[in-house]
């Protein structure tokens, strides 16, 4: 996975190829997947996804080893927006014997998973930036398959840029959520300043009002200082739920000033107990200014705490269970884990360096695209044309 980061809107062109079956085992067998195949193709022309993906399923159980059916049952489930579910049946096509094959399966794993990374983007970025290395891994894959697939070129310098503006933006969050958390704590910090005041008021009975009084006002002066910077921070931020927090915050601050402007003057007048209770006061505004900044636990991970804490003698089971689940990512096999492994960086690289085996004439396309502010695509249907009922 902020703000409501948002990946800029690009149209990722899908290669829909409806391939030939290869030959079963047996000659009936053969023929009637295959005719299951031309139904589902048929199907999936008229934009019925639904029933293409009934007889690509029963296609699939005739011949489940078949790399083709499943590469057009995940158009279909592309088609249907349910990307996780393509991206699983893309996976099954994908190393083929057939480079034409594996290249576009891989071409539109790129795709499936950077729109899973749009789904995810507002929610949790950290997750989302895993899926764009997932879709450019994919798309260098479906270059190395296919070098003449030049929408790969073109879409992995989407992917790239995307990247890089989604990281730019998290980082900025985080510098917000320091900033915040820092000035959480200098709320805390005077709030037990002002709390110890307060106590020291309360004791005074004719004692000489000037070093309280000079006291209070270093804390009246720190007060205004917290406020001008919790002003500086809203200004910067464009998130709605920072602002917020800030102004919940700002606005038990200006109470808390408040209540120490009033302490000021009692403290002159020598009415202590008064001024004690205005301290108390503007204590208790100061440290709700802070807590007002802090991040609040996400709902899954409380109620996590919550089992853990009544299911203690659980925690053994819970933690091979959560390495077995690693285990299952590290090997690719489970698609919907969330949070995928993070394959290595290579973007610094693909920037200095073009996809192996593009023309000179791609090379120039890649460069027009460098110097384009927003990169759109037309979405649809294309890819070589193919005879559809073999």
């Amino acid at each position: 996975m902020i703000p409501s980061t948002k990946i800029s809107p690009v149209f990722l062109l899908m290669l829909t190829l409806l391939l030939p079956l290869t030959a079963g085992a047996g000659s009936a067998l053969a023929a009637s997947t295959r005719q299951l195949v031309r139904e589902g193709n048929q199907a999936y022309e008229n934009q019925d996804f639904d029933a293409a993906l009934q007889k690509y399923g029963a296609a699939g159980e005739q011949d489940p080893d078949s790399p083709y059916v499943q590469y057009n049952r995940g158009n279909a489930l592309y088609r249907r927006q349910d990307y996780a579910a393509a991206a699983q049946a893309y996976e099954k096509a994908i190393g083929s014997p057939d480079a034409r094959l594996s290249g576009q399966a891989h071409y539109n794993l790129g795709n499936s998973y950077y729109r899973q990374a749009e789904q995810l983007q507002g929610q949790d970025p950290q997750q989302a930036l895993g899926m764009l290395d997932r879709s450019l891994n994919h798309f260098r894959q479906a270059l190395a398959d296919d070098p003449q697939l030049t929408p790969a070129a073109r879409n992995l310098e989407i992917a790239r840029r995307t990247k890089q503006a989604l990281e730019k933006q998290v980082a900025e969050q985080q510098a917000r959520q320091q900033a915040r958390q820092e000035m959480a704590e200098k709320l805390q910090d005077l709030a037990d300043q002002q709390q110890a005041a307060a106590e020291q008021a309360a004791g005074r009975k004719q004692a000489a009002p000037d070093a309280a009084t000079r006291k209070q006002q270093q804390l009246n002066d720190q007060s205004k200082q917290l406020a001008d910077q919790l002003d500086k921070l809203a200004q910067a931020s464009p998130d709605d739920k920072d602002t917020g927090k800030l102004d919940k915050a700002q606005g038990h601050l200006n109470r808390a000033r408040e209540e120490q402007e009033k302490a000021v003057e009692d403290l002159q007048e020598k009415r202590f107990a008064q001024a004690a209770e205005e301290q108390k006061a503007a204590a208790d505004q100061l440290k709700q200014a802070g807590d007002s900044l802090k991040d609040e636990k996400p709902p899954a991970e409380q109620k996590t705490e919550n089992d853990q804490a009544q299911n203690p003698e659980q925690d053994k089971g819970q933690d091979q269970e959560k390495q077995s689940g690693a285990d299952q990512q590290e090997q690719g096999k489970d698609q919907e884990k969330t949070g995928p492994p993070a394959p290595a960086d290579q973007q610094e690289a693909e920037a200095a360096r073009p996809p192996q085996g593009l023309s000179a004439r791609d090379l120039l396309e890649r460069e027009k695209i460098n110097r384009q502010q927003r990169a759109v695509i037309t979405d649809g249907p294309g890819g070589v044309a193919v005879d559809k009922d073999w």
